[in-house]
């Protein structure tokens, strides 16, 4: 499947998770007409942006986008389509080639499990991860993490699950 057609969407107005993986779409914004969609799965697409999630997606609480062409600033900062999602609680973004993450990710007050594995970023992303308030599992596995750095001290209070399996840890 190449593209989602905004008049098909008034059909599925129940739908609550939607499983989108392995197509060739470009292009999310349509789907912002399901009114309570609650798990949306976009991973292996083509996506290089996502829409403004303010108009709708405001029962979003699941979002996979692994695997796509998607810049860190497309999901992360105050700025992005991702900031304006309160109920938002699992989020993975894995094989996005993301080298770096801005310093401040996003408010995110529901956010508890965010996979980040796949991506090439550094000990630097730990720093900005550590401040998420309910995060409680994390996945930065196959990264070129070297080290844990001493700014996160006190950081992660919630964090029950941390993966750093093939990092570059000394």
């Amino acid at each position: 499947m190449a593209a989602v057609l905004s008049e098909d969407m008034p059909y599925f107005t129940a739908l609550r998770s939607l499983r989108l993986d392995n197509n060739r779409l470009r292009d999310a914004a349509p789907l912002a007409a399901l009114p309570v969609l609650r798990a949306l799965h976009l991973s292996c697409n083509r996506l290089a942006t996502l829409p403004d999630m303010r108009v709708g997606f405001s029962a979003l609480e699941v979002l996979h986008v692994s695997f796509n062409h998607l810049p860190p600033h497309a999901l992360f900062g105050p700025a992005a389509p991702l900031a304006c999602m309160p109920s938002l609680r699992d989020l993975c973004a894995s094989g996005n080639a993301f080298k770096a993450l801005p310093h401040a990710l996003g408010p995110w007050p529901a956010l508890q499990r965010l996979e980040l594995e796949h991506n090439g970023l550094s000990a630097a992303c730990l720093v900005p991860l550590s401040a998420l308030p309910g995060l409680r599992h994390l996945s930065v596995a196959h990264n070129r993490i070297g080290a844990v750095p001493a700014e996160i001290a006190g950081g992660f209070r919630q964090l029950t699950c941390l993966d750093l399996t093939f990092n570059q840890l000394r």
